[in-house]
């Protein structure tokens, strides 16, 4: 809520918000509570019944609860939003599925994208899209002979798939830049220090895009520190060992 106060650049009044994989409407019934219009997609119908009725109850009127599966969005389907919401449920996505997930959410999207998921802690695995390869790990949702019934009885698992891809972070970082947003950013709270390792916030912005072409992040660094002892023999700051740099070519010249 506040990462959208900050960003979105309009006032609450004035903001479509889709909330995606919306349960029983948490985030949905607050965005309607300060002022937005609110749609949120969820893939089963009694987690909305219950969010239809708390906002009955709430007496909040500017939000619409859908039943369908979030992987189905398109702008012809449900319009453009200035928010997307999509928290808790990129990571219950096969991995086709999620990327392409990802693509569908920057169609929709005219400014923000919030995204809290879990993430791969490697890349043991692998799934290719329009060229871009995205690493990440295999998670299990359900057993593979289990009914749809019973599936779907899983509120808090996938709909459907029996596994999901939880992508790594340089590979969603990568992703999102692919799918055509402009700057990705890592949502720190104070609250992060109980979350899980693996769980993070990240807000995606649809701005102009630059003539450039950027680089992949690389799912392993080679970075060394600051202090590492490659720098020890000049302790100079950053910006006078370059400044010398440039000295030294200019007399060379």
């Amino acid at each position: 809520m506040q990462t959208i106060a900050d960003l979105a650049g309009k006032p609450w009044k004035e903001l479509r918000i889709l909330d995606l994989g919306s349960l029983e409407g948490l985030f949905a019934i607050e965005c309607a509570a300060q002022g937005a219009t609110v749609l949120g997609i969820e893939g089963r119908e009694s987690n909305n019944a219950v969010a239809r009725q708390t906002a009955q109850s709430m007496d909040v009127s500017n939000i619409e609860f859908v039943t369908d599966d979030v992987r189905n969005i398109s702008r012809e389907k449900y319009g453009a939003f200035d928010v997307v919401i999509c928290s808790g449920i990129l990571y219950h996505l096969p991995g086709q599925d999620g990327c392409s997930f990802m693509k569908s959410i920057a169609e929709v999207c005219t400014r923000l994208t919030i995204i809290d998921t879990h993430v791969g802690l490697n890349g043991v695995t692998s799934v290719a899209l329009n060229s871009h390869r995205y690493f990440g790990s295999i998670y299990k949702e359900h057993g593979e002979n289990e009914s749809a019934d019973v599936k779907l009885a899983r509120a808090w698992a996938s709909l459907d798939n029996p596994t999901s891809f939880w992508i790594t972070k340089p590979s969603l970082l990568n992703l999102l830049r692919d799918a055509g947003f402009s700057s990705v950013y890592e949502i720190l709270r104070p609250a992060s220090f109980r979350d899980y390792s693996d769980r993070l916030s990240f807000v995606a912005i649809k701005g102009e895009l630059r003539d450039a072409e950027e680089p992949d992040w690389p799912e392993v660094s080679d970075l060394k520190p600051f202090g590492s002892a490659a720098l020890e023999l000049d302790r100079r700051p950053r910006w006078r060992r370059i400044a010398s740099a440039i000295k030294q070519k200019l007399i060379q010249k």
